[in-house]
């Protein structure tokens, strides 16, 4: 019976696990449900949806015509998944590693089997309950398995526990313990740990609590539980970067807390289950890190990440090694400035370090006894006073090998041992920059940028200009680096190489160098060439050389990046290049906003110290730099109150403003300047405010803008105040501000790319409409945004009646035209005009085309009106269809 109990163990575990429904003799497994309560909607087969708790009892609810007595005849059994105790007496438990995988290390009782009773439910004769005799374990697995037919497994729910585990470092045995603070997880530095082997001597690290393996990474089959979590653990040797392999873990429980070992070695990649070593190495660092959640409780409380750097102890019997250099580029330069460290990596150091020696070909080797033993894998080299001094002349620029010398007698031997090592011959090192990392290197240093160009905000892109001015360079722009060449040793490696610099807007993608230009010199002949390379890429004048890049026109109000590529250029006696440049920017100027102006019309006799102000954005911070100007006549003075406010006083002296209308134009600098046009008008003393010029007078001077009437047509047109480009939502009353006669309506303003008006509402006897989305257009000539909106000039109205001649005209012609601007979508409310509704169509006529287009409409027959909306521009009218 036992042979045939755990042979059908063995299939179900396994077809359950390839996903294969288990038919029985009673019914088919997956239609039996299992819960924790009678009328349970719960499975506790699943973590997810469990309510299981340690006293509940089971129920297990079978499909109608089942002989419920015929089970019961049966032994029906429940075991406890010990989850790899090594017997069901200890508190021990142990993974093996095992083909790539951790497994339970014992496979025999891993399960332990409950004591329990089951009934029918009365009432509910296709229903067992299962009482266990004891209290079930929370977070745990069973199996369920009814002789010869039925098996499972099932779970209990987390426990309601809120305790939080947390790791004890201080309990590891290490001659000293660090916490690195400013690590974003647990870590601490332990020097001096015993040097860890995979037969008995483990890592072990405490934890405060009980915690189990992740529960999610566990799976029982046939008679071994698998743990996938333990994969992720790793401990890495620092020195040759290749992980080393944990074979077993064990979990040992005592007195409400967590003992983990973890026994290491060396696998063999090329020979499974064979080892290179047993052990760890003395003297050396290795790194420990265990993720967040590998642990957690049975309320499912996960245990934070660790990271452990080890030192193992040093063994006076090995011999030390060193690894390789670190810090060891350094330039004369650098010497005569300040003093410097190099590090010397390796295995089995110890405290009793005598000196360092520098060795370099013929020349006498130079002894350091400022050495600082930090650790069993690392010695702190300082070159300062006299070594300092020496090094940082001419002559010993190189390439050094550096021996660290020890006092390997012990302490009750009253002579020296001395025991000298090499970064070159003894250098337990093999990656493939080996040779660059086991010599100190004393180099003429890169060469010194002094200065690049541009640097600072608010650059005019238009010039940055080439030094030399000619018909090569007049339609050009460049951006340079100015380098220090006071030996005359600097030199430019090759045209070529400019076109891996890189510059481009902060945050976006491609390349603006000019790379045309550069192609242009390399199809050159050689002599040309060299001509061009010296009179415009690599010019060299006094002690300096300075590097010019071509790059493309570049975009106003931008951010760029500039990343210079290495070894452009490079000192020809030595052949030490550049460093890499990626932290350089600089951003283009910006073209001022103006948003509102303090007044509209001053006197004629104003008060020159009484100043206006001008309100908007993106005015430069310098003052000196700012200019104001009304119409072609300079602002007395300009002061930046902040990037949205100016302080302008107005012009005197000769330069006093006479009575008119003035554009008020601000200027960041040439090429970055704003138009406001009207903006200002000056008034003879005694005149009314709204005195005509020869053109219009001014209607009306409101919150929302200017309005101008022409004085030789029915015309009048609103300027939009700049403080309501960038509303979302705009309303007039165009017969309120301009009267209900007036023919022809213009609503004008300067229109900005990154400014929308969201909904412009016009309203009068003749249309309503609203304009959805209003912005300048981005091909737009200028900027000056130009809407023609409601009825059409007399001209115009006779040209489109002719077109439509035979044809019924039911409403006046409705244009929603200008320039300079775009918009996504047009809604026109119009009035009908002899017609009931019925058996019309409304044409938009389009003034690019020539040509009228159907718009689909909808009728208000209680208003009377014409209800539309359209994407596109143009003249609107109701015709007889």
């Amino acid at each position: 019976m036992r042979k045939h109990q755990l042979f059908c163990l063995f299939m179900v575990t396994i077809l359950i696990f390839m996903g294969i429904p288990i038919q029985s003799a009673y019914a088919d497994i997956t239609q039996i449900k299992f819960t924790s309560s009678l009328n349970g909607t719960d499975d506790i087969k699943t973590l997810e949806n469990n309510n299981l708790d340690v006293g509940d009892n089971i129920f297990v609810k079978f499909p109608e015509k089942v002989d419920i007595e015929g089970i019961l005849k049966d032994k029906i059994y429940i075991y406890e998944v010990l989850k790899n105790k090594l017997n069901p007496n200890t508190t021990v438990f142990s993974y093996v590693y095992s083909r790539d995988k951790y497994v339970s290390e014992n496979t025999i009782n891993i399960m332990k089997e409950i004591d329990m009773d089951a009934k029918i439910v009365e009432g509910n004769e296709d229903t067992i309950e299962i009482n266990p005799k004891e209290d079930l374990i929370p977070l745990n697995e069973y199996k369920l398995m009814i002789e010869d037919d039925i098996s499972t497994t099932f779970w209990t729910k987390s426990a309601s526990e809120n305790i939080i585990p947390t790791w004890n470092v201080n309990e590891m045995d290490a001659r000293d313990k660090k916490e690195d603070t400013q690590s974003d997880t647990k870590s601490y530095t332990l020097t001096d740990v015993p040097i860890y082997n995979m037969n008995n001597q483990p890592i072990i690290l405490y934890v405060e609590g009980e915690v189990l393996l992740n529960v999610d990474s566990q799976m029982f089959l046939e008679d071994q539980v698998y743990q996938g979590a333990l994969k992720n653990i790793t401990l890495e040797d620092s020195y040759d970067s290749k992980p080393v392999g944990i074979e077993k873990y064990e979990l040992e429980y005592i007195d409400e807390k967590t003992k983990i070992k973890l026994y290491p070695a060396y696998r063999d990649p090329n020979n499974p289950g064979e080892y290179l070593k047993e052990k760890l190495d003395s003297g050396k660092l290795y790194k420990l890190y265990i993720p967040q959640g590998t642990f957690e409780t049975r309320g499912r409380k996960v245990l934070e990440a660790l990271t452990l750097n080890l030192y193992t102890e040093p063994d006076p019997t090995i011999e030390k090694t060193i690894a390789y250099l670190e810090d060891h580029y350094m330039s004369i330069e650098d010497l005569k400035k300040e003093e410097k460290t190099f590090v010397v990596k390796g295995a089995n150091f110890h405290h009793k370090v005598v000196k360092a020696t520098l060795k370099k070909g013929n020349k006498e080797p130079l002894d350091i006894q400022d050495v600082t033993f930090k650790d069993p894998s690392r010695i702190d080299v300082h070159i300062r006073n006299e070594v300092k001094n020496k090094l940082s002349q001419d002559d010993y620029i190189g390439d050094y090998e550096v021996c660290i010398t020890f006092d390997d007698a012990p302490l009750t031997v009253a002579d020296h041992v001395y025991k000298t090592i090499s970064s070159v011959h003894d250098s337990s090192y093999n990656g493939t920059d080996k040779e660059d990392k086991l010599y100190l290197h004393i180099g003429k240093g890169k060469p010194i940028v002094k200065g690049w160009v541009p640097t600072s905000k608010n650059i005019d892109e238009k010039s940055l200009k080439h030094d030399t001015l000619d018909d090569v360079t007049k339609d050009k722009y460049f951006i340079k680096l100015i380098f220090d060449d006071s030996d005359n040793k600097l030199t430019f490696s090759n045209i070529d190489n400019l076109t891996n610099c890189i510059v481009r807007p902060v945050g976006g993608a491609g390349n603006v160098v000019d790379t045309q230009f550069i192609n242009d010199i390399l199809e050159m002949s050689s002599e040309k060439q060299k001509t061009y390379k010296e009179n415009y890429i690599f010019k060299k004048e006094g002690q300096q050389a300075t590097l010019y890049i071509p790059v493309k026109a570049l975009r106003a109000q931008t951010t760029y990046q500039v990343f210079i590529s290495p070894d452009i250029v490079f000192y020809e006696d030595i052949y030490e290049g550049n460093a890499p440049i990626n932290d350089w920017t600089f951003s283009t100027n910006v073209k001022p906003l103006v948003k509102e102006i303090s007044v509209g019309s001053i006197p004629e006799d104003y008060d020159e110290d009484e100043p206006l102000y001008i309100y908007g954005d993106f005015f430069s911070s310098d003052s000196g730099k700012i200019k104001v100007y009304f119409n072609d006549i300079e602002a007395e003075s300009v002061t930046v109150v902040s990037e949205n406010e100016l302080k302008v006083f107005l012009p005197e002296g000769s330069d006093r403003l006479d009575p008119g209308i003035y554009d008020i134009i601000v200027q960041n600098d040439e090429n970055h300047k704003r138009t406001v046009n009207g903006s200002i008008s000056v008034i003879k003393s005694g005149d009314k405010e709204d005195i005509p010029n020869e053109e219009y007078k001014i209607k009306e001077d409101g919150s929302i803008g200017e309005v101008r009437s022409n004085l030789k047509m029915s015309e009048d047109t609103l300027l939009i105040s700049p403080s309501d480009i960038n509303e979302r939502e705009l309303e007039i009353d165009l017969d309120k501000i301009m009267g209900t006669e007036v023919l022809t309506r213009k609503i004008q303003y300067e229109g900005d790319k990154r400014y929308n008006i969201g909904m412009l509402k016009t309203k009068s006897k003749w249309a309503d409409i609203t304009l959805y989305g209003l912005t300048l257009d981005p091909y737009a000539e200028n900027d000056e945004i130009m809407v023609r909106i409601g009825r059409v000039e007399p001209s115009v109205t006779k040209m489109l009646k002719t077109k439509l001649r035979g044809k019924g005209i039911k409403s006046e012609f409705i244009q929603v035209t200008g320039e300079n601007y775009k918009m996504k979508n047009i809604q026109i409310s119009m009035s009908l005009k002899y017609s009931n509704g019925k058996n019309i169509k409304v044409l938009r006529y389009d003034e690019d085309t020539r040509s009228f287009y159907e718009n689909r409409f909808t009728v208000n027959l209680v208003d009377k009106k014409i209800e539309m909306l359209s994407p596109y521009k143009g003249i609107f009218v109701v015709v007889g269809n």
